[in-house]
């Protein structure tokens, strides 16, 4: 389920704000009629990711430019192909050769699943 802002008019025509939880913008605003409220806008809300929600680990070996600058290419030119980020990073993710970057695009790839931005 997603989370979503909206701004609707209540019975006397007073604007509200609020958020509301449904599987998509459809059913959001079905759910603000249903009470009563008129929909004026509705936004769907992606996390957003904190500090304090990561678990940083150490890395203690440095990766190496040209893994960095193959990220990179390779993900610029999938972005500009048109394929979707997720897809994109995941596609990047499977040629990597350095385990420990591996593991941090892997990490990026399942955030941007889980909606983080």
């Amino acid at each position: 389920m997603a989370l979503f802002e909206y701004t609707a008019l209540d019975t006397s025509g007073k604007e509200q704000k609020g958020t509301i939880q449904a599987d998509s913008e459809k059913i959001a605003r079905n759910k603000l009629r249903q009470d009563g409220f008129i929909p004026i806008d509705i936004i769907a809300i992606t996390k957003q990711l904190k500090l304090s929600d990561k678990k940083i680990k150490r890395i203690d070996k440095k990766i190496p430019l040209s893994e960095l600058t193959l990220f990179t290419r390779e993900l610029c030119a999938l972005l500009s192909a048109g394929l979707e980020i997720e897809r994109s990073v995941a596609a990047v993710a499977e040629q990597i050769e350095h385990k420990t970057f591996k593991e941090i695009v892997e990490a990026v790839h399942t955030r941007i699943l889980e909606g983080y931005s």
